[in-house]
This record gives C-alpha cells, sequence and structure tokens, in this order.
C-alpha cells in the first residue's frame, strides 16, 4: 500500500478506483460519443422512429441490456476482496445504488459517476462525525436535490405534464352492485374461516390485504407510484404500541393516535412530494420511508431491531375484551371491512369520478 498524508491507501483499493474510472470513462464516451450510442438513445426516447430508419431497436436494447449485467458483474468481482462476499450484498446496495442514479440525473453516466464518488466522500465523512446518520445521510442528500432539482443533478428537466396513465378507464367500468356482492359474500368467508383457520394466521391476512387495497387506491386510481407507503404502515403500528403500552391508552384512544400520526406524516410528506412525477416521485417517497426506517432501528422509544413486545389488547370501549382470540379477530375484521367500505364509497361519489377521469 501507499502511506499518503492523510490516509494508508492499499494497492488493490488505488487499483480499483483507477480501474473503475477507466470504465465509467468509457462507458460515457461509447454513450455519448459514438453512432452506436446515438441510435440508441433515439431508441430509448422514439422507438418507432428508430425502427422506421431500418434499425433494429430490440436487439440494441438487448445487447445494451447485456452490457449493464456485464458492468454489474464486473463490479462484483472488483469488490468481492473489498467486501464481505455474501447473500445479501446486492441487497444492501441496490437502494443506494438506485439513489445514486436519481440524484445523478436518469439518463445520465455523468452524473452516476460523479454522484457517486461525491456521495461516497459524504458518507465516509458522515462515518467520521456522526456515526448515527450514515446510512441516513444518502436519503436525505436525494429528498433535498429532487425537491430542488426534480430531474436530478444533471437529468433532463421534467415534463411539466405528467407521464403516468391512470388505470381509471378500467376502474370506471367496474359494476358497483357486483362489487358490493363479491364483498358480501368475502366478509361469510371469513367470518366463518376462523373456526377452520388459525385466527392469527386469518388477522395478517386481513391487515395486508388493507394495506394492499390503500395502495392500490394510490397508484391505480391517483396514478402515483409510491415506494414509502410503508413508512404510514409502520408509523402507526410503532405510535400505537407506544401508547398502549407506555401511555396506557386504550385501544380505541391508540388507534386514533397512531392514525393521526400517520395521517400528520402523510400531510408533511404529501406538502414535499406530491409536485414530483413518475419515478422521481416514487424515489422521493423512498428517501422519506428510508428516512423514517433509520430513525425507527435507532430511536430508544421503538426498541430498535427488537421492536415494542408485549403489547398489551385491552378492553375495546371498557367493554370488549380483546384478550380473547375469537374477540380480538372479530374486531380486525370489521375494521378491514369497514376501511374496504370506506374505499369502496370514496371510489364511487364524485371525488372518486374524478380521479378515474
Amino acid at each position: 500500500g501507499q502511506r499518503l498524508t492523510f490516509m494508508f491507501l492499499p494497492n488493490y483499493r488505488a487499483w480499483v478506483i483507477v480501474f473503475s474510472l477507466a470504465i465509467c470513462t468509457a462507458t460515457w464516451l461509447l454513450i455519448e460519443r459514438t453512432k452506436l450510442g446515438s441510435y440508441l438513445r433515439a431508441a430509448t426516447e422514439n422507438p418507432t422512429l428508430v425502427r422506421a430508419f431500418g434499425i433494429n431497436v430490440s436487439r440494441m436494447i438487448t445487447l445494451t441490456y447485456g452490457a449493464g449485467v456485464g458492468l454489474a458483474a464486473l463490479a462484483g468481482v472488483l469488490a468481492a476482496p473489498i467486501y464481505q462476499v455474501n447473500p445479501l450484498m446486492g441487497a444492501d446496495l441496490i437502494i443506494v445504488v438506485f439513489a445514486v442514479v436519481v440524484i445523478g440525473g436518469m439518463g445520465s453516466i455523468l452524473g452516476s459517476v460523479l454522484t457517486g464518488f461525491g456521495l461516497g466522500v459524504v458518507e465516509g465523512l458522515t462515518k467520521v462525525f456522526y456515526p448515527e446518520a450514515s446510512n441516513t445521510v444518502i436519503f436525505v442528500v436525494m429528498a433535498i436535490v429532487l425537491l430542488i432539482k426534480p430531474s436530478g443533478l444533471f437529468g433532463k428537466p421534467v415534463s411539466q405534464v405528467a407521464a403516468v396513465e391512470h388505470a381509471g378507464g378500467t376502474a370506471a367500468g367496474d359494476a358497483g352492485g357486483s362489487a358490493l356482492v363479491f364483498l358480501g359474500l368475502l366478509a361469510a368467508v371469513f367470518a366463518v374461516a376462523p373456526f377452520f383457520v388459525y385466527p392469527l394466521f386469518l388477522m395478517k391476512v386481513l391487515c395486508f390485504a388493507l394495506f394492499a387495497c390503500a395502495l392500490n387506491l394510490l397508484i391505480g386510481y391517483v396514478g402515483l407510484l409510491s415506494f414509502g407507503h410503508a413508512m404510514f404502515l409502520g408509523t402507526a403500528g410503532y405510535v400505537s404500541a407506544h401508547a398502549a403500552k407506555v401511555w396506557g391508552f386504550p385501544p380505541e384512544l391508540a388507534i386514533l393516535t397512531a392514525t393521526a400520526a400517520a395521517a400528520l406524516l402523510g400531510l408533511v410528506t404529501g406538502l414535499l412530494t406530491i409536485r414530483r412525477q413518475g419515478i422521481y416521485f416514487a424515489m422521493t417517497t423512498l428517501a422519506f420511508a428510508q428516512m423514517i426506517y433509520f430513525f425507527a432501528l435507532q430511536a430508544k422509544f421503538t426498541g430498535g431491531e427488537d421492536g415494542i413486545q408485549g403489547v398489551p389488547r385491552g378492553r375495546l370501549f371498557g367493554l370488549i375484551d380483546l384478550q380473547n382470540q375469537m374477540t380480538m379477530y372479530y374486531v380486525v375484521m370489521a375494521i378491514v371491512f369497514g376501511g374496504l367500505l370506506v374505499m369502496y364509497r370514496i371510489i364511487h361519489s364524485p371525488f372518486g369520478e374524478i380521479l378515474k377521469a
């Protein structure tokens, strides 16, 4: 290795830096300065027009995909001697890499390279001066950049016209009566299900079904792809558990407090993200979700990785004992189907018709 003024640099890492810069430069020159690169950029913007000139767009896209896979494999080979090789090494990087691409600007190789090196320095300095924020700093930077410059640092300006097509055409044709009949039959099935299936499992199914329907309301009818919807689920869960266990709230007040907390979080994040479009909206919501995730992981009242355990169920309205498994199941079922009916009413109201239009 080499002893520098401020650090010790191993020879292999120095070689990786030089080699990576050479590969990134070559890729940028290929895309931006060659005829093949111009064909490829044109094919991504208007494939129909490019096909009219006799260019095989499908083959070009396939070759580009193969080149991208090769570059990813090369990165893995270079990283293997530096990082511990394990099944999760890709999962730990993919979200951060996605954030780097979005901050640099979609379609900008130069932006990805410069942003990658810049964020690497920022994260390294954060680990030295404030280690607790080292996992969050990239997403804080991403949220700030996208709020100020929605297309990223080096990306093309985002069109003012939304590029997302709403799924309202299909939803508009839904038969309201048949949907209510189906919902009634489904309620009947779940009413007798706990006599044949483990009630705790069914409660989990109902909770995640309600969550999935809420996400579908956002994506299917409003046309907003959110990668951060889980932060509302988690926030409400943490607040309700803390309110019931630490503050001693009865179940109904714990539920209302948690709902209000999630709604307040949604109001704040919505005001900051709703003006973004397409993938930039999705990544802004992901940035906020990651910040909430790392906050929940490090905050004392959340219990860290262990979470909040032993949450008391209590008595609903002072009358209904939720310690009984079957009673708890039917309360959960009533809340879930009540939520589904509310969503049904929203979709088929004048407000919902505007969303589907």
